[in-house]
């Protein structure tokens, strides 16, 4: 067997974190999900939003997932990215 990585995937193992983080980013916010929860975060009038929030805005945009398992990885991928932060004893979701 054996592994085929598109130009990006090579571009990103190759990279030092700042550029592997930008990379990320721009992948990831092709993703609809991603981006409408984003924005959500982004366009709220506080400043942030709570798990609760996120938990809703998926369970309604994806009935038949799992929400806990979608918000852990969402929270995941856009931390890395360098996108949101996450609080877990607020349980606030804001930009970082």
């Amino acid at each position: 067997r054996s592994i085929v990585f598109t130009s990006i995937g090579r571009r990103f193992i190759e990279s030092e974190i700042d550029l592997r983080k930008e990379i990320w980013r721009k992948e990831i916010l092709d993703l609809m999900l991603v981006r409408h929860l984003s924005d959500t975060v982004k366009n709220s009038e506080k400043g942030f939003l709570y798990k609760e929030d996120i938990i809703n805005e998926i369970s309604n945009k994806l009935p038949q997932e799992d929400p806990e398992k979608i918000f852990k990885t969402f929270i995941s991928w856009t931390r890395f990215a360098d996108l949101l932060a996450y609080d877990s004893e607020t349980e606030e979701v804001s930009l970082q």
